[in-house]
């Protein structure tokens, strides 16, 4: 199978199935948001933000340092496999006694401390399934870890919203969850014996120098875990302070919101983790002047914008009429929210393929730079602007945090990763910009046409914008007939 028809399947399958995650979710938060109420929704976002906290450290960022080096090295999968379950086995039980320890001292209600408890126990087996996913990634094999997620959302869906119309409540919730990441990391362990390579289980036990093979991995791992803890505040601390600062209410508003974004947020990130083990092969093979892994990062930044621009548009431009489509009139008050943060998604998208291309190139610590600094920005601001707005306080620091994420990643990319001809950069965006804008214009100048029918038709505006101002050169067609040869 060719680069270009792996990247096209691995894609396809990590977009429908991780979209297809905050889908199954979506009835099951309007659900939460009906029968547990907006409490209820602000207790359960506050228990998986914290969750999702913790499940960094408990991978140690292991997940991107082995799809690199596993990229590059695929006769040492179960080398690498080996040595980063034996990693993240103490890791994920320090973050689960973390966990409980953290939620006692914020000193929330019993129904929220006692879910953690429970909820931490998903930690460990977590921890397992990103070193499993980190491999299949580096063999490119993404298609198996999109099967494996649609499959356990829609059996944790199901039994979710079981539960909830028997009558049970939040701890019901997070004992499926629980229950749902222990089968996908065996099933992960399963697969790669079976259908990848088998176990060669005495020549890894008898492996000699193994404590020294993990101390390096761990040396190599600990700028990737360093980034990953930054990304994981930097994506969290809006929940966190706002549960505290707002309250749970406040949390809920902005949850229903938020959803829409992790939607748009997992389509980059299916995308760039398709691209991710290309890239790094590319760069092994040619190095970053010019060539297969210049050429990737740019057609993969450019296709990234034209698919998730118009969603962008219509989410902003629609907001009221979505939301209360979606979850009624209770929930008014996200409409301004999503229409703040929807704007999140573009710069983050130009941001994801900077960073796994400052990965893949080796210049893995200005990436952790970065985050660094971003982080901190992103919880200064949310600590000002929740104080003084609330909600909205949370919406308006997540847009100007990842325009400072993009500002700092740009002129180290431009100088030392990726070479940009100035008058094409320019003329690519202006093109898309017109494209865009033209759909923007047909969304505010009919907004009394029902939603199902003006939709369509907006997009088709885009696609014939895009084809009029040609945004796609004739090169990039005859590369998109060879994928469908």
């Amino acid at each position: 199978m060719s680069t270009l028809r792996r990247l096209f399947r691995n894609t396809s399958v990590l977009i429908i199935a991780n979209a297809l995650q905050p889908i199954l979710s979506f009835y099951l938060i309007v659900t939460i948001s009906r029968v547990l109420q907006v409490d209820g929704l602000g207790a359960y976002s506050t228990v998986f933000n914290y969750q999702a906290i913790f499940q960094i450290f408990a991978g140690f960022g292991l997940k991107n340092l082995l799809t690199r080096n596993v990229a590059q090295q695929h006769d040492s999968l179960w080398r690498y496999l080996w040595r980063g379950s034996l990693i993240v086995l103490p890791f994920a039980l320090l973050s689960m006694f973390g966990l409980i320890a953290l939620t006692a001292v914020l000193d929330y209600s019993p129904l929220v401390f006692w879910a953690t408890v429970v909820v931490s126990l998903s930690l460990l087996a977590a921890a397992l399934a990103d070193v499993c996913e980190g491999v299949l990634a580096g063999i490119e094999r993404l298609h198996i870890v999109g099967y494996s997620a649609v499959l356990e959302n829609v059996l944790r869906v199901i039994v979710s919203l079981f539960f909830l119309f028997k009558g049970d409540g939040l701890l019901a919730l997070v004992g499926v969850f629980v229950v749902s990441k222990f089968i996908k990391a065996a099933f992960y362990y399963w697969y790669i014996h079976r259908y990848v390579s088998p176990f060669p289980g005495k020549i890894l036990r008898t492996e000699t120098g193994i404590w020294r093979s993990l101390r390096q991995l761990i040396g190599q791992a600990r700028v990737f875990a360093l980034t990953m803890m930054c990304v994981t505040i930097y994506w969290k601390i809006d929940v966190s302070l706002l549960s505290k600062m707002a309250g749970l209410e406040a949390v809920g508003i902005y949850s229903a919101a938020y959803r829409f974004l992790m939607i748009m947020l997992v389509v980059v990130d299916s995308f760039v983790n398709s691209l991710f083990p290309i890239i790094s092969n590319y760069y092994h093979t040619t190095g970053a002047a010019g060539g297969n892994f210049d050429f990737a990062c740019k057609k993969g930044l450019q296709l990234l914008l034209v698919m998730i621009l118009p969603v962008v548009l219509c989410l902003s431009l629609l907001a009221p009429q979505i939301i209360e489509l979606i979850y009624g009139a209770k929930y008014a008050a996200a409409a301004p929210v999503l229409q703040i943060l929807i704007w999140v998604v573009a710069p983050y998208a130009v941001s994801q393929i900077f960073a796994y291309a400052l990965v893949a190139s080796n210049n893995q610590r200005y990436d952790l730079f970065v985050n660094a600094v971003s982080m901190l920005t992103n919880v200064i601001l949310n600590w000002f602007l929740i104080g003084r707005w609330g909600y909205l306080g949370a919406a308006w620091a997540a847009v100007m945090a990842i325009l400072v994420y993009v500002a700092l990643q740009v002129p180290f990319v431009f100088r030392q990763v990726l070479k940009f001809e100035p008058k094409s950069l320019w003329l690519g965006g202006v093109k898309l910009l017109a494209a865009a804008g033209s759909m923007a214009v047909f969304l505010a100048s009919f907004p009394q046409l029902k939603i199902w029918f003006l939709l369509p038709l907006a997009l088709l505006i885009y696609l014939s914008a895009l084809l009029l101002v040609r945004v796609f050169s004739q090169a990039d067609w005859l590369l998109a007939s060879r994928l469908l040869k």
